[in-house]
């Protein structure tokens, strides 16, 4: 019963650590757009049509 306990610690201090190691990055941090959301649009519509 004590080996249970304690791998089952073990597996909790590990989750917890590596839950704790990742670095936040906001999802737009450092990007700049070159196109206007029209050109997107745009062509995202001419791929689906070149794909049919």
């Amino acid at each position: 019963m004590k080996v249970k306990s304690i791998v089952a610690a073990s597996v909790l201090v590990m989750s917890a650590a590596a839950g704790q190691a990742q670095e936040y990055v906001a999802p737009d941090a450092g990007f700049v757009s070159s196109k206007t959301r029209a050109q997107v649009v745009a062509e995202l519509e001419q791929a689906k049509a070149d794909t049919r």
